[in-house]
């Protein structure tokens, strides 16, 4: 497989195959050798390495470093057993940018704003409008817009289900996604409910994407 392929292959996975914003967004968090390397995921890191050629400590270097820009997720975050690459549009674009201090970790400040331009450029044009055809075809709306407290504060009988402060205390962990869409256009411009926070399951206490203490790591070798 070249790398060319790669890209499409794992542009395929995520049900655009032919979309040139995305491959844009894939080149830009994915490196040529990491395209190959990712595309032959969830095989062992010996695997890669004889199949691609190359030491098998770079492929499992190569996977340590996708990890923390939020493309690939082990099954297990502490060890990174098991890495997969994102298994979704949602995973990946919540993931590759809710990393604390993105500019000074991993991108200079250009390269952080250019990614955000490329994210919004392709769920403006294609995963927006894609998404919201999606959401009219169910037979109820999965997503919910909570108040912000300020806009409820005094009013009576209020639910915890509808108070953010209630809602987030009841969570052990939380994921912070940027949303380039909420800064760029009024609510009532928004092609579609846009989630900016993720959190654990209640019912399986699962989630999509690791926490920054899972990304970082217990050590000072954890920074990226």
């Amino acid at each position: 497989m070249t790398t060319t392929e790669s890209y499409a292959a794992l542009a395929k996975k995520h049900g655009y195959p032919e979309s040139l914003r995305y491959r844009r967004v894939l080149e830009f968090l994915i490196t040529p050798q990491q395209a190959d390397l990712v595309a032959l995921l969830p095989a062992e890191p010996a695997d890669i390495a004889a199949k691609l050629g190359i030491p098998v400590e770079t492929v499992k270097s190569e996977i340590e470093i996708l990890f923390r820009k939020g493309v690939v997720f082990p099954k297990n975050f502490q060890t990174r057993e098991n890495p997969r690459f994102a298994r979704e549009v949602y995973q990946l674009h919540d993931a590759s940018q809710s990393i604390l201090d993105l500019d000074k970790k991993i991108y200079s400040p250009e390269a952080k704003m250019e990614l955000f331009r490329l994210w919004e450029d392709f769920c403006e044009n294609e995963w927006y409008p894609d998404r919201n055809k999606f959401l009219e075809g169910l037979p109820q709306p999965p997503l919910r817009v909570v108040a912000a407290y300020t806009a409820i504060k005094g009013l009576p009988d209020i639910e915890p289900f509808d108070d953010m402060r209630e809602i987030l205390k009841a969570q052990e962990m939380r994921a912070y996604a940027h949303a380039p869409a909420a800064s760029a256009a009024p609510i009532s411009a928004w092609p579609a409910p846009i989630p900016t926070m993720s959190t654990a399951s209640s019912s399986t206490g699962e989630r999509s994407t690791p926490s920054q203490e899972e990304r970082e790591g217990s050590s000072a070798t954890g920074r990226r």
